[in-house]
This record gives C-alpha cells, sequence and structure tokens, in this order.
C-alpha cells in the first residue's frame, strides 16, 4: 500500500467518506474513480461530442443530476473525490479531440482549445477557492 493510499485509509476511520455522486457513506477508496462503483456505472464515462455549427465539441460525459451533484461537490464543498472524477472525465474528453484532430475527414485541423467556464469573482472570495484552477 502507497502512502497516499494508507493516510486515507487511517482518515476514513475518524472520517465518514461520502460519495460525492449519491452522498452514501462508505468505506471504498475514491483514489482510483473519485466516486462509488455503484454511481460509476450510472455516469455516462463516455465522452459526448456535440456539434455547434463547425465546432465540435468534446464534454468528459452527459450533463445528468449525478454529475450536477458531483461538479457542485467540487465546486462548493471542494471536496477531492468529486475533483479526481471530473480531471479524469475530462483527461478522456481531451485525449479523443486530440486524437481525432488528426483523423477528422482528412482534414489538418489546426486547434483544439480547451473553454473553461470561470466563476464569479465574489463566488471564488467566498469559497476560498478558484475551483476551475484546482481543476
Amino acid at each position: 500500500m502507497n502512502f497516499p493510499a494508507f493516510v486515507a485509509a487511517c482518515s476514513s476511520l475518524v472520517f465518514s467518506i461520502e460519495c460525492p455522486s449519491c452522498l452514501k457513506p462508505s468505506n471504498q477508496d475514491f483514489s482510483e474513480v473519485g466516486i462509488c462503483l455503484e454511481c460509476k456505472s450510472s455516469v455516462q464515462s463516455g465522452v459526448s461530442i456535440t456539434h455547434r455549427g463547425r465546432l465540435r465539441i468534446f464534454a468528459g460525459s452527459s450533463y445528468t443530476s449525478n454529475l450536477s451533484r458531483i461538479i457542485l461537490a467540487a465546486k462548493e464543498e471542494n471536496q477531492i473525490q468529486a475533483r479526481v472524477f471530473l480531471a479524469k472525465q475530462l483527461t478522456h474528453s481531451l485525449q479523443r479531440a486530440l486524437e481525432e484532430v488528426t483523423t477528422h475527414r482528412g482534414q489538418s485541423v489546426k486547434n483544439v482549445v480547451i473553454i473553461p467556464i470561470p466563476s464569479r469573482k465574489l463566488a471564488d472570495r467566498r469559497r476560498g477557492f478558484a475551483h476551475i484552477e484546482l481543476l
């Protein structure tokens, strides 16, 4: 067992760990996935691709009520497990976008742009951190 896993296991004895999606207490180690295994199956883990004119938009998942709770847990409650899940989802969508840059209809696509949705400065001050920067 590595040191971070050991610390997480010890802290779970003192502090209850809740899944950021279903909010149920659990003794699972969320460090790998970020949410419980039951919720992982209910949150679409595939990359969602939509089109806006000539733009192709890649998202880590389709927006669902479970995903909404995960986003709020990361933003409002500063839950590391929720942020781990979101980071993994965003990484998958970025990898998919980069793969398709070279294969899209044989044309050379020059740019992949990451568009963060920033918080208001007041919200960041109230929280004590900038969610998008931590993500």
